[in-house]
């Protein structure tokens, strides 16, 4: 896919291999696979609400000035330092769009194994893995004349996020007479992990030579630069059984315990439903040509949660330095170490 943006010099390219498969090993085993690979990229996305958007001063420009007198947007003899501007509070669209650019490209792929295994005419099993990788990189170069970063700016931004999932679930069906009944148990192990990097010149301090696009063309006090990461895991079992009488009436259950990293100790939590269901018109043998069903339904549920990562204890993070002293600092929010489920 290839896409030409309505902003001058924006594009969005988009390329993906899809793969699809299943194989039949026995008369009751089955392999089955679907995997997504997929590459984002654009050259440049206009910016959103940050004032360097184009289309943001397009609407600004008075009306008695002609945008296209401004798509010459370097003063002549300034090349490269200097922007022609309809009013010194506002910026030049062409000059946006084709030097403020924001580019990026993303690799990513997500899918899964499964396998199906009939182990007799009642009762069948579920394995299945599953994983959803990307890594995207940023990057914006501004060059001299933007308002907001006059000497211009550079900045890169790495960031990974992976998460995998391996469950399985076992299932047991049954007719009996007139019931019918499906009994299914199974289990999740989630894993979540992910990181960023920032490396970047410092708001307004600009950059040594205009227009070198580089990290090594910022001056060591205007580099502004951060990384970050987290993990998370939760194991989980859970249950679920339906139970039918003539097609009448329905009850279902269900129950799941879930053990989080981000809680104290893992400690586990518990959130179970149920649910019946009458249909009425079945029971009543009620037969119309204007009424063809009534039901009537009652259920309870418990939800439960865990916590983002790292919501226990409060820890020293580095904030910068203030000249060559190094400043540390902790969360502006009041964390729990006895942190409860929802």
């Amino acid at each position: 896919m290839r896409n030409r943006g309505i902003v001058p010099n924006s594009d969005l390219f988009r390329n993906t291999l899809n793969i699809n498969s299943s194989l039949k090993v026995t008369n009751n085993f089955r392999l089955s696979t679907n995997i997504d690979f997929s590459r984002n990229r654009s050259n440049n996305r206009p910016a959103g609400e940050r004032g360097a958007n184009p289309l943001q001063w397009a609407y600004a420009i008075s009306p008695s000035t002609d945008i296209m007198d401004l798509k010459n947007y370097w003063v002549p003899g300034q090349e490269g330092l200097a922007v022609v501007s309809p009013h010194p509070s506002v910026d030049n669209p062409w000059f946006l769009a084709y030097e403020v650019n924001n580019s990026f490209v993303r690799d990513r792929v997500y899918g899964n194994l499964k396998a199906d295994w009939d182990i007799t005419r009642d009762l069948s099993l579920m394995l299945r893995y599953g994983l959803d990788n990307f890594n995207e990189k940023r990057e914006t170069k501004m060059a001299n004349g933007y308002t907001n970063d006059p000497r211009g700016a550079y900045g890169i931004i790495n960031i990974q996020n992976f998460e995998s999932n391996a469950d399985f679930l076992l299932t047991y069906k049954k007719e009996l007479n007139a019931f019918h009944l499906s009994v299914s148990a199974g289990g999740n192990a989630r894993y979540v992990n992910g990181s960023s990097t920032t490396t970047s010149t410092k708001n307004g301090t600009g950059l040594i030579v205009p227009g070198v696009y580089t990290i090594q063309n910022i001056l060591p006090a205007n580099l502004n630069y951060g990384s970050s990461r987290f993990q998370k895991g939760v194991n989980s079992l859970y249950g679920m059984a339906t139970l039918g009488f003539k097609d009448m009436i329905y009850v279902d259950v269900t129950g799941r315990n879930d053990w989080s990293s981000t809680l104290p100790n893992a400690d586990p939590y518990f959130y179970p439903s149920a649910s019946l269901s009458l249909l009425v018109n079945e029971m009543l043998g009620v037969t119309s040509e204007t009424i063809n069903l009534i039901k009537l339904r009652g259920g309870y549920a418990q939800a439960g949660n865990d916590a983002s990562p790292y919501m226990l204890y409060s820890v020293l993070g580095n904030a910068g330095t203030w000249g060559d002293v190094p400043r540390l600092s902790t969360s502006g929010t009041l964390l729990n170490e006895n942190l409860k489920p929802e």
